[in-house]
């Protein structure tokens, strides 16, 4: 293989200098094919390529839309894009075997932490960067210790098997991009000897589906609307729950980015946070603030839990908590258990740095504890809110009616203040405890969902 400017060790922090060992078969090449401002290959590659909506064959769906890349696609349809994986299969010595495109449409758009599957003789993969610049996130499975490199137009990055045993990658969402991005990831053999030419790749990915599996072909009721409905454009939620084409549409007319509500009322994103006994604290007043690395809009949100077990934020303390809290074990995770209301303070100092930005912090001027938690979950644990389903939002809204606002006095900060008047009556998820904690472990889908999202799922970014 011929001598490459491999940049990848720039972007190492020094506090994981000792990791180095377990990324010595990796490569960041900037500019590889071409420089930032030339597009060009960019446009072609959308000109020649059909992009689509994708689901696993569990139902779960993609964030992004994705294309499979097969022989017949190269040779008839595909020119740039075959010469663009013959000439890094050169440079890396490497035999194709399967070959995975994916659009990002927008910043909202993501791929989860995971490792990819090596099949077979498949030992190394390349990933090749085309459009606006994201972020490829690198994760020590033991550790969670994160860096990230850049993936900017005519980027390329590659690893072999001691990089992707040790570490998840994935693509986090972003609010700071707007345009549209192509990552190509090609995995292959390593070693094997000379190139064939021309490429051929003998694999697949038969897991992704280019339709939900989940839908059927009969006609069903649409769980928000409550009208049958034909399954063509309609869609099932991460819990399940199926909207018909029409209520599908009215979500995608919001848009990607956050929105805040004006009122309890009208929440339609949810926020969070990785502790149960974090999101407590928040309801009762004893937790005034919330940090986060993103900037979106004041307003309401619904206040959700992560799932159980989940290590704590770095930046989260719960020292100052002058309250019994129950175990984190006995709160519910996985669940929407009240709605805040949160103001960006503009004259904080931004604390630390992180290859996310530094932390922005945000006051939590009144929250509305539901009446019982409702079991939803999030698209993984953005920095940023993420949009609930139409299912979920409503019965968020119901669960909220009728229960009283809390107000956070912030006047006399840090000391803390709240007007709510000591009674938890109305909460029924908090007077039963041992009933509540009882009651969700025997959900039968509680542990389904454990490797979704930001983990490992085996599908190349």
């Amino acid at each position: 293989m011929p001598s490459l400017d491999n940049r990848f060790w720039d972007f190492l922090p020094e506090d994981l200098e000792q990791q180095r060992v377990s990324l010595e078969d990796a490569y960041y090449l900037p500019g590889f094919l071409c420089k930032k401002q030339d597009t060009s290959l960019f446009h072609q590659l959308q000109k020649e390529l059909s992009f689509q909506e994708a689901w696993l064959d569990s139902g779960l769906p993609f964030s992004r839309h994705l294309c499979l890349v097969s022989d017949e696609l190269l040779e008839q349809k595909a020119p740039t894009l075959h010469a663009i994986l013959e000439h890094l299969a050169e440079v890396f010595n490497l035999q194709p075997v399967r070959c995975l495109l994916s659009l990002y449409r927008h910043g909202g758009d993501f791929c989860n932490l995971h490792m990819d599957e090596y099949n077979g003789n498949e030992n190394f993969s390349i990933g090749i960067s085309f459009g606006e610049e994201r972020q490829l996130l690198f994760e020590e499975k033991g550790t969670k210790a994160q860096f990230a490199i850049p993936q900017r137009n005519g980027d390329v990055h590659a690893y072999g098997k001691v990089c992707n045993t040790a570490w998840n990658h994935g693509v986090p969402p972003s609010l700071d991009v707007e345009e549209a991005s192509i990552f190509v990831a090609l995995l292959g053999q390593r070693g094997a000897g000379p190139i064939e030419l021309p490429i051929s790749l003998s694999g697949t990915f038969p897991q992704i589906l280019f339709h939900d599996p989940t839908t059927g072909s009969e006609p069903r009721r649409c769980e928000v609307c409550k009208r049958m409905a034909e399954p063509g454009g309609g869609r099932s939620d991460l819990d399940g729950h199926w909207s018909c084409r029409k209520c599908v549409l009215r979500m995608e007319l919001m848009g990607w980015r956050p929105c805040a509500a004006s009122s309890s009322m009208e929440v339609t994103d949810g926020i969070t946070v990785r502790r149960a006994q974090q999101a407590l604290a928040i309801l009762v007043g004893e937790s005034v603030f919330l940090w986060r690395r993103a900037s979106f809009p004041d307003g309401w949100y619904a206040l959700h839990v992560a799932k159980e077990g989940v290590d704590a934020d770095a930046h989260t303390s719960l020292d100052n908590v002058t309250i019994d809290l129950p175990k984190e074990t006995d709160l519910p995770h996985h669940a929407v258990v009240g709605l805040l209301c949160l103001q960006r303070d503009r004259l904080a100092v931004a604390k630390q740095d992180h290859w996310q930005g530094p932390l922005q912090k945000y006051k939590i001027t009144k929250t509305l504890p539901l009446k019982d938690p409702w079991p939803t979950r999030s698209p993984g644990i953005p920095e940023a809110p993420w949009r609930l389903s139409m299912i979920s939002r409503k019965a968020v809204l119901e669960l909220a009616a009728n229960m009283k606002v809390l107000e956070n006095l912030h006047e006399s900060e840090p000391e803390k203040q709240q007007t709510w008047d000591n009674s938890w009556s109305s909460w029924r998820w908090w007077n039963g405890w041992d009933d509540w904690s009882g009651g969700w472990k025997s959900w039968h889908w509680n542990d389904s969902w454990e490797d979704w999202s930001w983990h490992d799922r085996g599908y190349p970014d």
